[in-house]
């Protein structure tokens, strides 16, 4: 019978994470900004897109002022792995088909859905001997 050890990681926002998201976001504006200029020449339009911009611009700038998440924990135990979102409520989880295990990156699909899946980088840790050791208990065998 084989042991598991209870054990505990604290997840924090992946910095690395916001950059890429910010840069694929801005990528779609401009392709959409290009697109809709050839499309749209009126007048009404461009005040549109003027408000478009300013939205942007402001939910950029909120974006990279505040953090996407706070921190919080994920666990193992003998029963299997929990989540604590910090609202102390315990959530039973699993490792659902469709999970990516990368050197830099695991991707954790918890259910069916496709925004049901957590990236996990090395900077999510506190240290990234802990997102090895993560890789490590869930796939042992690497």
């Amino acid at each position: 019978m084989r042991v598991i050890a209870n054990r505990s990681w604290t997840i924090l926002p992946s910095k690395r994470q916001r950059h890429l998201d910010g840069m694929t976001a801005l990528l779609l504006f401009l392709l959409l900004a290009f697109m809709g200029s050839a499309l749209w020449a009126s007048a009404i339009a461009q005040i549109g897109w003027l408000v478009v911009v300013l939205l942007l611009v402001v939910g950029f700038w909120c974006w990279s002022r505040y953090p996407q998440q706070v921190g919080w924990v994920l666990h193992r135990d003998e029963q299997g792995w929990w989540c604590d979102v910090g609202d102390g409520a315990w959530r039973s989880v699993r490792l659902c088909s469709g999970s990516v295990k990368r050197p830099d990156l695991v991707i954790w699909q918890y259910g069916h859905w496709p925004w049901q899946r957590w990236l996990f980088r090395p900077d999510s840790f506190t240290s990234p001997a802990e997102f090895q050791q993560l890789r490590r208990i869930l796939y042992p065998d690497l």
